[in-house]
């Protein structure tokens, strides 16, 4: 069996310039075999390292993933459990609240025992103890606000018992608007803070979470806080060695750095008063890798609070390849952070980089081996071919005598004597042939002599034909335009009276436009002296009502509105119920009625319902004209598309439903005598054509269904995708045509109609202008059921 490879390596020889050396043609094969099976194996060897680089590379960032999550739930866990401990010590009598003494020692000795920063209460009547450093020294204190300390804040040193010693400070504590207090109380739960800086320690992030103190009636009466370090959280991450290069960082949504195993720093020291010290962004971050990492984050998924699951990733930073980890790390109270590890590929590449450079020197070495072992066999055997070459052309040139002498006994040495067996033959057929050629000479002048006549003879014949062809095109031409000419001269009844309509509605409108305007400029005045200043509103509210777009009812809904109104009124005491019920549903109201009983009370209330109406009138009218205006200007515009005249001869875009819509409406006469459409329009882009013949097409097709129909049935137009085609089928439920007919419609001057009602050219036009796309036309038939199916190419020229 060949394999695929020489199947190739053969494919391609076959497809070699011909007049390629021999010399090259038999090495080529050997050097080309040798060079794709070393470069295959080189390839393989280099992408299954790769492959490896790939999952190792993924195995260790998962690891330290794993260990960042373990080490985040262990760490954070610890304030939270600091809280609980207290609280409970609280609820079980360990110590009373208020006892600032025990708990102040109670909290010293706590920081001793936990790493954290601070750990404190304050309660709702101002008081306040805590214990933990002073203002980002090393000293551990006391602070406490209470009535012994006249509400000022009393900083005591502390030795390691937790007793207080000296005081070093006294100041100003109000605790009441700072958000770990505040935001605890409003919420009722244990609560994180936003990630803080302090002045005195820039160099460090802090966090804080603080639960509510509860009394026994479960009111809160105070709340405590555990103040806690996040730079140990770095320590952690430095520790943590996946390559040389790699990078580890948490960040929260917003891209502020919570930590990093980079030295860059996470905070900044500004001259704002202000905002003295203010958190990194991992945006500007002063390690271009994480900065460029979390720059791709952002672009891949729209930013860093669009990443909710973990996610490995890799991306290219100027030459290098590195690989991305990202995990979401979220705790119950609401901590939101992301834990991302960066590596990049050379870090583990160094030795699959070097096997391949030993891979591509020892191919390279296999070449030119081979090209040299190629050459010295093609030499032996080409040369032997050269002499056979040299005496071939020498024969071409006349030399019939000459004969090749190879002193050998394999395949070539045996076409050396066919060769010269060739040559003798040749020799003798040669001068057989020179004989025949002399022979041959005569008879060809003997030919030209009859092709000379018979070439004026099929001149004229084909010039009188071209003539037929001129003729037979201009009266195809003639006969489309009469066709066309006589469809549209069939819509000019139905047109006529489709515009009539809209003429007729404006013309009563515009009566009533006029008697509404006489009445009303009759009322207003009176209208306007006998309602108080205080109820125009209420008349204008009326108004309002009366020109809102209304609800067209049926007469069964027009009564039981006017009942309904009628009741309405009746309960309100309203006098004269029934004719206001019936005047206020003329005006189109059916609800908001006691926005106008103060106006319906007045003893003129009918007049001034009637002024109302008048007005309401107006606008009703002018709606009715414009919406006559708009139907007859389709009319027109449909007409007008019809009857254009396209002289360019070609193609242009154009929308296929646009067209069917512009028939349709031309024959909406016809339609609304009893016809039932249904149109299905699948999204389809205007496509090359000759838009004019195709709405003949429509005009014929559609014409055809309401004949079949007598105006009375259902037109079904559906137009789809098939592939490359447009897809239009119009189906009627009309009598249908029969077998025999079917297969005759497309013939011209085929008919079935009564003589004057068609020429039989139609559906033979149609088929033609149809060719002329490059389309389809198809007709399915059965008593009830007609089908014409028409398909036509998207981009054919």
């Amino acid at each position: 069996m060949i394999s695929s490879l020489q199947q190739s390596i053969l494919t391609s020889l076959r497809q070699m310039p011909r007049h390629l050396p021999l010399r090259v043609v038999l090495t080529a094969p050997f050097v080309l075999q040798i060079m794709a099976s070393t470069g295959a194996v080189g390839y393989l060897a280099y992408r299954n390292g790769q492959q490896a680089v790939n999952d190792l590379a993924n195995q260790l960032m998962e690891q330290a993933s794993d260990r960042i999550d373990q080490h985040l739930n262990s760490y954070l866990t610890s304030p939270y459990q600091i809280n609980q401990t207290n609280l409970d010590a609280i609820e079980a009598g360990l110590f009373d609240i208020y006892d600032f003494d025990t708990a102040g020692r109670f909290f010293r000795l706590q920081f001793d025992t936990y790493n954290v920063g601070y750990i404190s209460y304050g309660l709702a009547s101002g008081e306040f103890i805590g214990a933990g450093y002073f203002d980002g020294t090393d000293e551990i204190v006391i602070d406490e606000v209470s009535d012994r300390t006249q509400g000022q804040d009393y900083v005591y040193a502390t030795d390691d018992q937790g007793n207080r010693a000296e005081l070093i400070f006294v100041g100003e504590y109000d605790f009441f608007d700072e958000d770990w207090y505040k935001a605890t109380v409003e919420q009722g739960v244990p609560t994180w803070s936003e990630v803080y800086a302090w002045e005195e320690l820039p160099e460090d992030l802090w966090i804080s979470i603080s639960s509510p103190i509860h009394d026994d009636t479960g009111d809160i009466v105070g709340v405590m806080s555990v103040d806690f370090l996040l730079s140990e959280i770095s320590s952690f991450i430095k520790g943590l060695t996946i390559s040389p290069n790699s990078r580890m960082f948490i960040v929260e949504p917003d891209g502020s750095l919570i930590a990093q195993s980079s030295d860059a720093p996470i905070t900044v020291v500004t001259d704002n008063p202000d905002d003295p010290v203010q958190r990194t962004s991992i945006y500007g971050s002063d390690d271009p890798i994480a900065q460029a990492t979390t720059t791709y984050l952002t672009e891949t998924f729209g930013g860093l609070d669009q990443i909710s699951a973990t996610q490995q990733l890799s991306f290219r930073h100027g030459s290098e390849r590195w690989f991305v980890l990202v995990r979401p790390w979220k705790n119950e109270m609401g901590l939101n952070w992301l834990a991302v590890t960066v590596v990049p590929e050379d870090d583990f590449m160094a030795q699959i980089h070097k096997n391949t450079r030993n891979t591509i020197a020892l191919s390279l070495l296999t070449v030119f081996i081979a090209i040299y072992v190629g050459i010295k066999t093609a030499r032996w055997v080409t040369n032997p071919l050269i002499k056979l070459t040299r005496a071939a052309k020498a024969i071409e040139q006349g030399n019939l005598d000459l004969t090749v002498d190879l002193n050998r006994q394999d395949e070539l040495g045996e076409l050396a004597q066919s060769f010269n067996h060739m040559a003798t033959q040749l020799s003798s057929s040669f001068q057989d042939l020179q004989t025949l050629n002399a022979a041959l000479t005569e008879s060809e002048k003997e030919l030209q002599r009859y092709s000379a006549t018979l070439e004026d003879q099929v001149q004229a014949r084909t010039q009188e034909l071209s003539m037929a062809l001129e003729q037979l095109k201009a009266t195809q031409a003639d006969l489309v335009e009469s066709e066309k000419l006589a469809a549209l001269g069939q819509l000019i009844a139905g047109i006529a009276h489709e515009i009539n309509t809209p003429l007729g509605a404006i013309q009563a409108s515009i009566g009533n436009i006029d008697h509404s305007l006489r009445d009303s400029l009759r009322q207003i005045p009176v209208l306007f002296q006998m309602i108080p200043a205080e109820r125009l509103s209420e008349f204008f509210n009326l108004l309002d009502a009366t020109a809102q777009p209304r609800q067209l009812l049926s007469s069964r809904e027009e009564r039981q509105l006017r009942r309904q109104l009628t009741q309405t009124l009746t309960d309100q005491g309203i006098a004269q119920a029934g004719k206001l019920a019936d005047m206020l549903s003329k005006m189109g109201i059916s609800e908001g009625i006691d926005d106008l009983l103060n106006l319906l009370h007045h003893p003129d209330v009918m007049l001034i319902l009637e002024s109302a109406y008048s007005l309401s009138s107006i606008q009703t009218n002018s709606q009715n004209i414009q919406l006559a205006v708009e139907r007859a200007a389709k009319i027109v515009f449909a007409l007008k598309v019809y009857a254009h005249q396209d002289q360019t001869g070609h193609q242009v875009q154009a929308s296929i439903t646009e067209g069917i819509d512009t028939v349709l409406t031309l024959y909406q006469n016809q339609i609304k005598q009893g016809i039932e459409v249904v149109k299905t329009y699948e999204p389809i882009p205007p496509i090359l054509c000759y838009p004019d013949e195709l709405v003949q097409v429509w005009s014929n097709l559609i014409m055809n269904s309401i004949q079949a129909m007598n105006c009375k049935g259902k037109l079904a137009i559906n137009v789809s995708r098939q592939g490359p085609h447009v897809k239009v089928e119009i189906a009627d439920s009309g009598v249908g045509i029969s077998k025999e007919h079917t297969d005759r419609i497309f013939t011209p001057f085929f008919t079935t109609k009564p003589m004057g009602e068609g020429s039989g050219l139609g559906l033979h036009i149609v088929r033609q202008i149809m060719e002329k796309h490059h389309g389809t036309i198809e007709v399915t038939s059965q008593p009830g059921h007609t089908v014409f199916t028409v398909k036509i190419p998207f981009s054919e020229v």
